[in-house]
């Protein structure tokens, strides 16, 4: 099997330093220890690292061009009129991943909010130009994946990528979660964790803004299961327990796959607890949900993406909407947790020679 190219991140994470450390190292920056240099460079060797003469060559012209100050300013921009959105979880996590990458690579990050009365599109356009601010990241949620018109302007003098959706009215390049590779590795888990009859539960909207991704995975993965393993969605709705439970007693799921943490409260008053009588699977597996198993989609990540994207519109002078859309899909992994079975022990590993003593002996 090929390994993985060896990259300025990789190489950060192995010697336990920061990707800036790594890549002054790799230049024999003397403001980095000798003793770190050499560490960083034969690892650098070891993994076969080769540096990228394209990046290479643009990081290098920006630190000639301007050694001692930023090379400009990006701007992150929440459309959202509601204030939620801009501070929830995942858009804080962009955010902050997004300001750390662009910070290495030079640039200096604002945040902007149109949910802030004083922030009119008109307004904005006018801080953008009076702070020569030329690159955007734009945060939804999207009304049926439309940017708002009032944003034209913007988008007409900016590069511009959109994080964490697709909007079609305009199609400016975006980076997202494959929500779909998502439920389908959910599922592949949940066929190897031993269940026979999985539901998933989601709500309405948001399957609205992921265009169907999580129920397209999920539904294409049914389908190559024996036909009364196939159970039909079930939209979840904040008041809607009593919905909910109608449709856990009728088909009977044995594991759910869902967004919304509360339906666990709902199954423990049914008197079904969690893994013992039905499993659960998050589909945004964060920190905050410590104990669930389920799909971490690396909100991280998906920040980082949307700068270097961004920053190489720049470099390569890409401004306004593009002919033709270009959209990156970042997958998720699977955490283990305590709201599903435990996998079966193999025969070779030592829990499975323990049980199968264990079971001789009894």
């Amino acid at each position: 099997m090929r390994l993985p190219t060896p990259t300025i991140r990789s190489l950060a994470t192995e010697a336990k330093v920061s990707t800036a450390t790594v890549s002054m190292a790799l230049r024999n920056d003397p403001r980095i220890t000798s003793d770190v240099r050499g560490r960083v460079q034969s690892l650098a060797k070891k993994c076969g690292y080769q540096v990228n003469p394209v990046i290479s060559r643009l990081l290098s012209q920006m630190r000639s061009n301007q050694s001692s100050a930023r090379q400009g300013i990006l701007g992150f921009l929440a459309t959202s009129p509601h204030s939620e959105d801009a501070a929830s979880a995942f858009t804080k996590t962009w955010l902050a991943a997004a300001r750390r990458r662009a910070e290495e690579l030079g640039f200096w990050l604002d945040e902007f909010s149109l949910h802030e009365k004083k922030l009119t599109p008109r307004r904005f356009l006018e801080v953008l130009e009076a702070r020569n601010i030329r690159g955007l990241l734009l945060t939804g949620p999207f009304l049926e994946h439309a940017i708002p018109r009032e944003l034209f302007d913007v988008l007409d003098r900016s590069s511009v990528v959109v994080v964490g959706e697709r909007t079609s009215r305009p199609a400016p390049d975006c980076v997202l979660n494959d929500q779909y590779l998502n439920a389908v590795e959910a599922m592949k888990k949940c066929l190897t964790l031993g269940y026979r009859r999985p539901g998933l539960c989601i709500h309405r909207d948001v399957e609205r803004v992921v265009e169907n991704r999580f129920s397209g995975g999920f539904l294409v993965s049914q389908s190559l299961w024996p036909a009364d393993s196939r159970l039909p969605e079930h939209y979840y709705t904040s008041g809607g327990e009593k919905e909910f439970v109608s449709w856990v007693r009728k088909y009977r799921p044995d594991v759910i796959l869902t967004l919304h943490p509360e339906i666990k409260v709902w199954l423990h008053r049914m008197g079904m607890a969690c893994p013992e009588a039905v499993g659960l699977v998050h589909l945004d597996r964060t920190e905050e949900l410590s104990g669930w198993s389920g799909m971490r989609q690396d909100h991280e990540h998906l920040g980082t993406a949307a700068v270097e994207m961004l920053v190489n519109h720049l470099y390569h002078n890409e401004v306004g909407i593009p002919s033709f859309q270009r959209c990156l899909f970042l997958g998720s992994s699977w955490v283990d947790g305590k709201t599903t079975r435990h996998p079966a022990p193999s025969r070779g590993s030592a829990a499975g020679k323990a049980a199968s003593v264990s079971k001789a002996s009894s």
